[in-house]
Formats: structure tokens, sequence, C-alpha cells
């Protein structure tokens, strides 16, 4: 049976980790290197723009302007069927807990990109990345790399974002929703618009019609409210 080549994309914002994975992407055997962001606002840019998405998109979670999560949490609204797969070097079990929750597939260590470094000989498998790989695509629910020591189902008693929405907020509509999460990823209207392919009339008639509904009068507002609503999250919270 034929099997679609895997398409893998990235979004990394430090120089350094950002060369080492596209290397150890292009250095896999049958997968595709799709592109590299430079952090999350880039990544979902990038997205918008393919004509033949990722299959698999490793994420840093701690990025400027828009951090993993929160690009996480919008680009599986966007496009559900991209596999978001965690990638960092610090991450709290309740960081990698709301990944998770938030429909992330899988959370790697980042050594796994440094063939040099101790916890890396652990694996005995100089193509570990390709075996993770492998088993994302395979369908594999989660893909957890075993020295993050994540022996927890607190992902699933955790309240996802589109449970929160549905449960208080499913009132608004799906296009409001996608507007508060875009505004709080740092977009301005004229990208919101674009990424919503609407005019740039209508999404000021959202952030009109968010305004008074919360009572706020700035998007900054609007960012607070969203977050403080549980409509998006932020990794540094976590």
């Amino acid at each position: 049976m034929y099997k679609p080549i895997p398409i893998i994309a990235f979004a990394e914002d430090k120089e350094e980790d950002a060369r080492l994975i596209k290397h150890t992407i292009k250095e896999m055997s049958g997968v595709k290197f799709a592109f590299a962001a430079k952090e999350g606002q880039d990544l979902i840019i990038k997205l918008s723009e393919q004509r033949n998405l990722p299959t698999i998109v490793f994420i840093d979670m701690e990025m400027p302007k828009c951090d993993g999560l929160l690009a996480t949490i919008i680009g599986k609204r966007l496009w559900p069927d991209i596999k978001f797969v965690g990638l960092s070097t610090h991450s709290s079990i309740q960081l990698i807990s709301e990944f998770l929750a938030e429909g992330g597939s899988g959370f790697l260590a980042k050594y796994l990109i440094h063939k040099d470094s101790f916890p890396y000989t652990v694996y005995n498998n100089p193509d570990v990345l390709k075996t993770f790989v492998d088993q994302i695509v395979n369908g594999n629910d989660l893909v957890i790399d075993v020295m993050l020591e994540y022996k927890t189902d607190l992902h699933k008693q955790l309240k996802a974002t589109n449970q929160i929405i549905q449960t208080n907020f499913s009132h608004l509509a799906k296009d409001d929703i996608l507007y508060l999460q875009l505004n709080a990823a740092g977009f301005d209207k004229r990208m919101i618009a674009k990424l919503m392919h609407k005019s740039e009339s209508a999404i000021k008639k959202h952030y009109e019609k968010l305004s008074e509904y919360f009572k706020v009068n700035t998007s900054a507002e609007l960012m607070t409210i969203s977050l403080g609503k549980g409509i998006t999250k932020l990794a540094k919270f976590y």
C-alpha cells in the first residue's frame, strides 16, 4: 500500500539549534523537508502559504512574538491534520501536559539534535529522531521522549481551549474565536485579515464586536482577556 512521503517543517528561534534541526531532518531517509520558521508568527504565515502542508511540525516552546503553545493552538484550529510535536530544552510536566491537551502529537527533548550529548547515547540509535517520526506518521497517539520522564495522564484531565470555548463561549462565532487567538499571537489587523481571508473592514467589525462584548478598548486588552478566559494559552505561564 502506497504511503505518501512525510513532509516535515519546524519552528525554532535560536539560529544554532535551527541549523542542527534542519541538518538532522535533511539527513533522514524517506522524508521531505518543507521549511524552517523563525518563530510562531512566521510559522503560521508560512503554513498559510503552503500548497502541500507538512505532515509534522516540530515546534519550540519558547519563542518571541508567538510561542510554540499558542502557535499550536492556532495551527490545530486552522490545519487540524498537521501533527505538532513539541521540541524543547527545558520543559515542565505542566507545559508538556498543556501542549498535549491542545492537540500536540508528542514532545521531544531538544538534545535529540545534539548527537554528542550524554542523554542521546541512552537510545544507542543514530536515527532516533527518525524513529520518532515513523511512530508519529504511523498513527501513534502520543510520542513522548522517555528521557522527559513524562509518566502521567495529566493532559487528559486538563481543559483544552476548545473545551473552555465550547463551555463558556459557544455563542461566539468561530471566526470571533480565531480573531482573538490571532490577536493574542501579536498579528496586526492587516495580517489577521489575510490569514482569515477577509477584508480589513470585516476584521475591524470583529474587533469592535469583541471589544464591546468584553468591555475593553484596545487589542492589548483583548489579548489579556483571551488569556484570562482560557481562549488562548502561553508557554511562559507553565
